[in-house]
């Protein structure tokens, strides 16, 4: 707020000013928006910062920062006494954030005594956190096949966006025919292959039930296609990479609009621009690192209290599938890593989880609200080992090469931690829009719950996706007291005597729709292992393609109640397909599918519908429109994003 004019002397004008600065001590967020001085007292709580700012300034909404790291040390520098006794707010201005490195946030950025520190958008302003590089200098190359090329340098990365469209690298033909497949790679219908420029860079992509592989070419010799290892041994592993479904990353395959290949040996980008672009004025951007944020604490001295909210985080990529290790996935984004890999199973405890944009580890009470993350070459958030009392709440996640949000992980450190504060629980995840994320990677997942305690995902709107939409437990019981006796000596694995940290989970009135578009072998809302006093109620799933399950609890699901959910236009309602999945309650739910798999043992089945001719119970019509966004966050909604057809009657 500005300062009212007084009509008063001037050498009293001085000495007044001056008394209402050194006597303000706190603003509220409003007037500190609009002010244009200093906030101040026993020390600063709210700073700002602008693209168009300046670092040798001081941080006030007329003379802010321009850099994040700039402002996170003045957030650091506020008085212990004062961090102690209020928020501390960095403003952020519309415009973006150029990132040459990750924003590392340690116990030194925690808030205090229950306050925060809290990073967010000056109301009504788009800030967006981004390491993407602008590309310019574009010239014609190819006339004919209408190439453009720009000079680029040392350049890495794995996507591109074209005035803010992600736009496809330059691959062939679905399912190529005259393929082979040999023990080193495979045998090529022609030689054309043998021609093309840097081998090592082409990827093959290979579908084969719920995964989708990856891996790097070794070298081409006439018809012979050789492939890098050790991604081909570690894709070969159970059941194994199959044909091409198809071939990508040369520039031969250049031919179709929006297609770009980056030869990284020449430093040049090429670019087929799509009809409605102008290459020349286009805003051609290229994600330079891996990880936007990350927030790690330890042990003794964790993380705490930081909020995000109002930002958009974008442009991020992920270079490991560019390596010799390329993408040897196993399911939901775990891949095989390493060289000492000889029988699949004994891989299991070393597999490895997609990075995200956002990363927090031994972390307390971290929230993300009101955000957006979009355009980004791994996961969008994971809340890693230790992360406990953290809210991720009214984001949109959208174009995502992979999981839109992770919780917990899978190693030993997850399931049988050595000390209770490496534990991930009592985290929220609710009311975001996870939306036409695994756009790259499509065996990943909407959201992902590993080993963790009272997590709860609720009232989100998961959709459009190739893979299965919630997943929730790992392990296939192997790693659950006792193992899993369906495989002799447990594959191998040691056999803990003591239950997992997965338990009291909570999966409720989430809405899912359009999922399993790709992929097979998954579902609405998927489960592993054994969590007790984990919930899975209240949730409408609709329109699951393939031949699998709107709810499936997979192998050594146990002590788990799956209640009160909707399921509408899903083949198999239900899928128990084996014995190792015991000891569940399947009560009071609703289909207009009779068709379900009930295999497993001391399975407890009551008052479960199925509808007929679309005519759903009151109680259905109420579940189904209780799911999905709570009502203050129904803006995260574009008209685009067409929601099921709830029940037609009885409402």
């Amino acid at each position: 707020m500005m300062v009212p004019r007084r009509r008063i002397v001037h050498q009293c004008w001085l000495v007044w000013i001056t008394s209402v600065l050194v006597g303000l001590t706190a603003l509220t967020a409003a007037s500190a928006v609009a002010s244009t001085g200093p906030v101040v007292g026993e020390g600063r709580t709210v700073f700002y910062v602008s693209p168009d700012g300046s670092d040798t300034d001081i941080g006030t909404s007329a003379k802010p920062f321009r850099t994040l790291e700039r402002a996170q040390q003045a957030a650091r520098s506020v008085d212990p006494h004062v961090a102690a006794a209020k928020d501390v707010t960095v403003f952020l201005y519309g415009g973006t954030y150029r990132l040459t490195r990750p924003l590392d946030f340690d116990p030194r950025d925690s808030g205090r005594n229950g306050h925060h520190v809290i990073w967010r958008n000056v109301p009504g302003q788009h800030p967006v956190v981004s390491s993407g590089r602008q590309i310019t200098g574009w010239h014609l190359v190819d006339q004919t096949k209408k190439i453009w090329a720009a000079d680029v340098g040392d350049l890495k990365t794995r996507q591109l966006y074209v005035d803010g469209r992600r736009v496809t690298r330059a691959r062939g033909p679905m399912n190529p025919q005259g393929f082979t497949k040999t023990s080193t790679g495979y045998i090529a219908p022609d030689a054309t292959m043998a021609s093309w420029r840097n081998p090592s860079d082409i990827e093959v992509v290979s579908r084969r039930e719920w995964k989708q592989f990856r891996c790097p070419v070794a070298s081409v010799k006439e018809t012979t296609i050789t492939m890098q290892q050790p991604c081909w041994h570690n894709a070969s592993l159970q059941f194994g990479m199959g044909l091409p479904s198809w071939i990508e990353n040369a520039y031969e395959l250049l031919d179709l609009p929006g297609e770009w290949y980056l030869d990284r040996q020449a430093g040049r980008l090429y670019y087929i621009p799509k009809a409605d672009e102008d290459i020349s004025t286009a805003d051609v951007v290229a994600p330079v690192l891996q990880t936007l944020v990350r927030g790690e604490g330890t042990l003794d001295e964790p993380l705490r209290d930081v909020r995000f909210e109002g930002i958009t985080f974008a442009h991020a990529t992920w270079l490991a599938p560019n390596t010799d290790e390329g993408y040897a996935v196993v399911q939901a984004g775990f891949r095989i890593v390493g060289s000492d890999n000889p029988v699949f199973n004994q891989t299991m405890p070393n597999w490895v989880q997609t990075p995200a944009a956002l990363v927090f580890q031994n972390a307390r009470g971290i929230e993300l609200r009101r955000n957006t993350f979009t355009h980004l070459g791994a996961a969008g958030v994971n809340l890693e080992t230790g992360s406990q009392g953290s809210q991720v709440v009214g984001n949109r996640f959208e174009d995502i090469s992979s999981t839109g949000i992770q919780v917990g992980g899978t190693m030993k450190v997850d399931h049988h931690p050595g000390d209770p504060r490496q534990i991930v629980k009592d985290n929220t995840v609710s009311s975001n829009v996870v939306a036409r994320v695994a756009v790259e990677n499509a065996d990943a997942v909407g959201i992902f719950v590993g080993y963790t305690t009272h997590t709860t995902v609720a009232h989100n709107e998961v959709f459009d996706l190739p893979y299965t939409g919630i997943s929730v437990g790992w392990g296939w019981g192997l790693f659950d007291a006792g193992g899993n006796p369906n495989y002799p000596g447990n594959n191998g694995l040691p056999v803990y005597d003591t239950p997992t940290t997965s338990r009291d989970n909570q999966i409720r009135d989430n809405r899912i729709f359009d999922v399993m578009k790709t992929l097979r072998d998954g579902a609405g809302i998927y489960a592993l292992s054994a969590q007790p006093g984990t919930q899975v109620s209240g949730n409408y799933i609709d329109h699951v393609a393939g031949n699998y399950g709107g709810l499936y609890p997979d192998e050594a699901s146990a002590y788990q109640e799956w209640t009160d959910n909707v399921v509408q236009d899903v083949p198999i309602w239900l899928h128990i397909w084996t014995s190792s999945i015991h000891d569940l309650l399947v009560a009071d739910n609703y289909t207009d599918q009779p068709f379900m798999r009930n295999n497993g043992r001391n399975i407890t089945m009551k008052n479960n519908t199925a509808v007929q001719n679309g005519e759903w119970p009151a109680r259905a019509c109420r579940i189904a429109a209780n799911s999905g966004l709570e009502p203050d966050y129904a803006d995260l909604l574009s008209p685009s994003d067409a929601a099921p057809e709830l029940c037609r009657s009885g409402a």
